[in-house]
């Protein structure tokens, strides 16, 4: 695979990267605000030009799908299906929980992201790696209540947090989790969505109907949510 964008707006740390042969390009990140719909086509391809290529000369896609926040997944998604629908090519659906997993994939502890999503909860998975290039799942992604994850983590020790909730929630934690431990990473994920997507096409992993283009939410929108009481 020759070129391959990675791309996340799950969070307000929006990031697009190029890789091309286990190297990275370039990374940029940049805040996501209100303005993201208008702004992420140019910022892709003010990437792309940097290194002198186009959106066309990408083979891979990969796209962070949550989850996260509700607008930036939708307008991740939405701007991708746009760039790819005259000319399809392969993508790799990306979860957020994962990719923050991947930036301690050197470490052999049970590896929690967590993702805060207000109102006292968090989105949080539990993942392992054994020496394989992807980690294995130990728990999957889920939302749950802040004062519920000793009870999900339960039988689990060597935990390592990550993830921006650990510092939101460090004094719940420290009470569940005495001595814990959490270690801080980069919020941006482009360049890990990247090397996921690389290995999860050599397996076959990736999807060439933009049909099948989804987003991971674990919660309903606010909005959706409302209508359904």
């Amino acid at each position: 695979m020759s070129l391959v964008l990675g791309m996340d707006t799950t969070s307000r740390h929006a990031s697009i990267a190029l890789l091309r042969d286990d190297q990275i390009l370039i990374e940029y990140n940049f805040a996501a605000r209100d303005e993201l719909s208008a702004t992420l086509i140019p910022a892709i391809s003010f990437v792309c030009r940097s290194v002198g290529v186009g959106v066309d000369d990408v083979d891979l896609f990969g796209v962070g799908i949550g989850p996260g926040l509700f607008t930036g997944v939708r307008i991740g998604l939405t701007t991708l299906k746009g760039l790819l629908f005259p000319s399809p090519r392969p993508v790799v659906p990306v979860v957020t929980l994962e990719a923050l997993a991947w930036k301690l994939r050197n470490s052999r502890r049970l590896l929690v992201p967590l993702i805060d999503a207000r109102r006292r909860e968090v989105y949080m998975a539990a993942y392992r790696f054994d020496g394989e290039k992807l980690p294995r799942e130990i728990i999957s992604p889920r939302l749950i209540g802040i004062d519920d994850l000793a009870d999900v983590l339960a039988g689990q020790d060597d935990i390592r947090f990550t993830g921006d909730a650990p510092s939101v929630y460090r004094r719940e934690l420290g009470a569940m989790f005495p001595g814990f431990f959490s270690r801080g990473r980069s919020a941006f994920l482009a360049s890990e969505i990247c090397r996921i997507a690389v290995v999860r096409h050599e397996r076959n992993e990736s999807i060439s109907s933009l049909d099948e283009l989804s987003p991971l939410y674990l919660r309903l929108p606010d909005a959706e949510a409302a209508q359904r009481e």
